[in-house]
């Protein structure tokens, strides 16, 4: 089992489906299939099921998904650790903005003058509003 396998199950489980887990990976829907299969072969059991309209955690993947969700959060710490100690602060900012906010000259500002954080500026978009957040919150 290795990090990209345990990002795909989170992703699956966060996104609602293969195809959009796939789209968030910049991977092949195959390739995401592939992924989870070896995953369900290495744990002896399968941990997604196909439903109308999407995907559902089993049993098995309800089990898992706190524990990978942990892993990849570890993971993180520990890039960041070893980020910390090259002492360069780093991290990101996510900023969903509306649409009239999203067109002002200053989005983009963090072009000029990069800051020791790495921010994300979405669009929240129309459907933002109605629960179609990225990542679900």
């Amino acid at each position: 089992m290795d990090i990209d396998g345990i990002k795909t199950l989170v992703a699956i489980s966060r996104f609602g489906g293969f195809t959009r887990a796939a789209t968030h990976l910049n991977r092949s829907q195959p390739a995401i299939s592939r992924r989870i299969g070896l995953m369900e072969a290495e744990l002896g059991a399968p941990l997604i099921e196909r439903v109308r309209g999407g995907v559902k955690l089993t049993d098995a993947g309800m089990a898992f998904l706190p524990f990978a969700e942990a892993a990849l959060a570890a993971v993180e710490d520990g890039l960041n650790a070893v980020r910390a100690s090259t002492g360069v602060d780093s991290g990101f900012v996510s900023v969903a903005l509306v649409g009239t906010l999203a067109d002002t000259p200053g989005r983009h500002a963090h072009r000029r003058h990069p800051p020791p954080v790495r921010p994300s500026l979405q669009d929240s978009g129309p459907g933002f509003a109605h629960g179609d957040q990225p990542g679900g919150q």
